[in-house]
């Protein structure tokens, strides 16, 4: 706005008390009347130029005539970068979330990025004006460690002019949401090693390489192979061997006339787990796991100890010479094998336990004794016998 302008006229942007001295750009003169021009700020960037973030005088020349005129610090140009808001504050942790960033003082090429504590994260920016940014999120950094609540959270956005350096930063944080896997059931309920199950539940993963299932204990439990992951609420898997120092529960069982015992099926708990974010499900005793060997394992008794032989012998009948042998072995015998000492034929006699035998004559005999059972046999007994 002003007093006597006539067209047509120069209107320069830049810096220069009067025409002589200024240096500026030229801007495009959309009007002309004789109290005011209408406009399109130049670039603040020309031939030898630069004018970001600077207060600039204005040149008006009236080109005919050749009258000019300098209103000095008349345009601003550019402002400091302020963030006002963000529209979209959520989105999963695997990036792609489309949201705006508000505010003021945005210029091209910009760049922005999340923080996470001390770690910034760029973020992909798809389109830009002075007042918005338009961005698709990264994906958010992962430590190893399930989030709590299944949410990873920025705690800033950071936005910088690259051209100026201009930035601002504001604690506007994006909840990335990382899916929680649960398992709702199992079909079959039960097998044995090598049959294929169906476990059912959310958050799983849409990769087979990226989920991994484990039956038995979380953190040593037999690692599933062939798993399929059908999507993300489905997976099927095959029952592995059960894990090092697993026990099946037993039960007592009879074999013959032998008693033993037998391996019965024994429940365990299935997991399922997200490679990438470490979150964990757990179905406990969830599945019941059949032995591959059910059989009765009769438990053999150990042996007896084979016996020691001995024995007494007493007078039965003097006036025949008849004396009586009466067992005194330990250990049990079943087997009696006797030697009356005199030479006689083997008779029934001989493998009795307590035999009676008849001598010829009157005298001393050595008697012998070998006692056997299932241990073995015993040493020898040899005992000098007095026959009346």
């Amino acid at each position: 706005m002003g007093d006597g302008f006539k067209a047509p006229v120069q209107v320069l942007f830049g810096t220069g008390a009067s025409a002589g001295n200024f240096n500026g750009v030229e801007a495009t003169v959309q009007s002309v009347t004789a109290t005011r021009i209408v406009v399109v700020t130049p670039a603040a960037r020309g031939f030898g130029q630069n004018l970001t973030n600077q207060v600039v005088n204005l040149l008006v020349k009236n080109v005919d005539s050749g009258f000019n005129t300098v209103a000095t610090q008349a345009f601003q140009y550019g402002t400091n970068v302020q963030i006002t808001s963000m529209t979209q504050g959520s989105g999963s942790y695997l990036g792609g979330t489309r949201t705006a960033i508000q505010g003021s003082g945005f210029n091209d090429p910009v760049a922005v990025s999340f923080s996470f504590g001390s770690i910034g994260i760029a973020q992909q920016v798809v389109s830009l004006t002075g007042t918005q940014i338009v961005i698709l999120t990264s994906p958010a950094p992962l430590s190893g460690t399930c989030p709590k609540n299944g949410l990873i959270s920025s705690t800033a956005v950071n936005v910088t002019n690259i051209d100026n350096g201009d930035s601002a930063s504001a604690p506007i944080g994006f909840n990335f949401s990382v899916p929680l896997p649960q398992i709702s059931s199992v079909n079959p309920t039960g097998g044995g090693v090598g049959s294929t199950v169906t476990i059912n539940g959310s958050g799983f993963s849409t990769l087979p390489n990226n989920v991994q299932v484990l039956f038995g204990d979380a953190t040593s439990g037999s690692t599933a192979p062939n798993v399929h992951v059908v999507n993300d609420s489905t997976i099927t898997a095959t029952v592995p061997n059960p894990p090092s120092g697993f026990s099946f529960a037993t039960q007592a069982c009879t074999q013959g006339n032998l008693t033993g015992t037998q391996s019965i099926p024994t429940v365990i708990s299935i997991n399922v787990q997200n490679l990438d974010t470490t979150c964990l499900a757990t179905l406990r005793n969830g599945f019941l796991l059949s032995p591959s060997d059910g059989s009765c394992h009769v438990t053999q008794p150990p042996p007896p100890a084979a016996p020691v032989a001995n024995f007494t012998a007493q007078v039965l009948n003097a006036a025949t010479h008849t004396m009586q042998f009466i067992d005194s072995s330990t250990n049990t015998p079943t087997g009696w094998s006797w030697d009356f000492g005199d030479g006689s034929p083997v008779t029934p006699a001989n493998s009795q336990q307590n035999p009676s035998h008849t001598y010829g004559a009157a005298g001393n005999y050595t008697v012998k004794l070998v006692a056997s059972n299932a241990g073995g046999s015993s040493p020898q007994k040899a005992i000098v016998v007095a026959v009346p």
